[in-house]
């Protein structure tokens, strides 16, 4: 039908990414896309995984339709979005608090692909890893001691957590919005 089905799964910042630039460009070029994301702020890819395996009615599913019509659906689980779409692509991002700690990857991101993998409509979406970007060098987050208050050690942690992370899930694309 010439339409692009994206799943964003991920937290704030994907709606941001959605919302504010991967919509409206997909538009200004003439290109049909729907775009669905489960919404719930701060989530890391371990709570998006218990929350698909409690069946917990969490998410604020959101949608974008190929005209750019927004709808809302509360207090959804998971499988709302999942099974509401054939997802040509899935991208998923995890909070940006740890996208510079490895061990919040595994095993929760390849537990996800395959979850969506197995109960999707589409056996086989082509996955994206979406990188977050630093904090601000002032920032007062209450993770940033992670990084030991430092912006460069944060982007680079980031960095080399989101390319080591997508070689071993097996993601060929890294969409690069923290560099």
């Amino acid at each position: 039908d010439g339409i692009t089905r994206v799943l964003c799964i991920g937290n704030s910042f994907t709606v941001d990414a959605v919302e504010d630039y991967l919509s409206p460009i997909c538009r200004s070029v003439g290109k049909k896309v729907i775009i669905g994301y489960p919404y719930k702020g701060g989530t890391t890819l371990e709570q998006h995984m218990g929350y698909i395996n409690s069946s917990t009615a969490i998410y604020n599913y959101r949608k974008i339709d190929e005209e750019g019509t927004h709808t809302a659906q509360a207090s959804t689980i998971f499988d709302v979005s999942l099974k509401d779409e054939y997802w040509d692509y899935v991208v998923i991002q995890t909070d940006h608090n740890y996208s510079g700690v490895y061990e919040h990857y595994f095993p929760y991101l390849t537990d996800l692909m395959n979850y969506v993998k197995t109960n999707g409509k589409n056996s086989s979406p082509k996955f994206f890893l979406y990188m977050t970007w630093a904090y601000d060098a002032s920032s007062t987050y209450k993770d940033f001691p992670l990084y030991n208050n430092d912006q460069l050690t944060m982007y680079n942690a980031i960095i080399d957590c989101a390319f080591r992370a997508a070689e071993q899930a097996g993601i060929e694309t890294v969409v690069p919005a923290g560099t």
